[in-house]
């Protein structure tokens, strides 16, 4: 069976590829300026982030985190190379 891909790609143009969500996040989480502890502190922070700028943030797991930062344009999703 074949794993899906996931990337993010960021309005600098870096991106992060990982196999699934949460590995992705745990990227993002290990390159973030901040140094977040957790994954959940990475999210949290994020949102955080997010709400300052006058978004709100929707999610309940890692693909709903991702789908909603897409959403919000805070950087690009794309599941095997297709937008959601």
């Amino acid at each position: 069976m074949r794993e899906m891909s996931f990337k993010v790609i960021l309005p600098d143009g870096y991106s992060v590829s990982a196999p699934s969500p949460w590995q992705l996040l745990e990227a993002l989480r290990r390159s973030d300026w901040d140094m977040p502890q957790s994954v959940l502190e990475f999210k949290r922070g994020l949102a955080n982030r997010c709400q300052i700028a006058g978004m709100h943030l929707l999610f309940w797991d890692e693909s709903s985190f991702l789908y909603a930062c897409h959403e919000a344009k805070v950087f690009r999703l794309l599941i095997d190379g297709v937008e959601p």
